[in-house]
This record gives structure tokens, sequence and C-alpha cells, in this order.
């Protein structure tokens, strides 16, 4: 399980949460995030169908979530959105 990695507070460039995952979703994962404090370490990004509620996405969102991407969307949307949270002001010429 992903969570277990987390588990080592490793920070990571980018988290993307599927909202929809069985068990373990994405919104438990970031309610563990919340709860342990790590969601300002971290850009934490949502991946979302539309029928997810637009409630929670803003609780969400306003909890310390960086981004939403809704489903579906094409891998160039998904590349354009991971490399904005993960290059750096440095690398930028």
């Amino acid at each position: 399980m992903a969570w277990r990695k987390y588990e080592r507070m490793i920070i990571y460039d980018v988290i993307l949460l599927d909202l929809a995952m069985p068990e373990f979703s994405g919104l438990d994962v970031f309610n563990k995030l919340k709860e342990d404090n790590l969601l300002k370490s971290n850009n934490v990004m949502l991946y979302t169908a539309s029928s997810t509620q637009n409630s929670e996405i803003n609780e969400m969102m306003e909890g310390g979530a960086k981004y939403i991407l809704k489903k579906p969307s094409s891998i160039d949307e998904l590349l354009d959105v991971v490399t904005r949270f993960t290059i750096k002001k440095d690398e930028i010429q």
C-alpha cells in the first residue's frame, strides 16, 4: 500500500491522488496527510471524475490540495500540471 511509504516521512515532489480508489481512497490519503500535518510540505494534486461532490473538492482545496485535475484528461494535461509543481525556480532560464 502506498501509505506505508508515507509513514517513513518521505517528502515527494507531487502526490497525485485519485479520489475514487477502492479500499483506501485518495480522500483517505488526503485526510491522513492532513491529520499528520504533511499537506504543506507536499504538492498534493487531486485527480477526479466529475461525479465527485464539489463540496468535497472545495474542502480539500481549502485544506491544502494544490490543484485539481478532472477526468478524463490527456497525458499532456497531466504532464503540464506535474511539471508546474516539480520545476525549480533556479531551473527556469
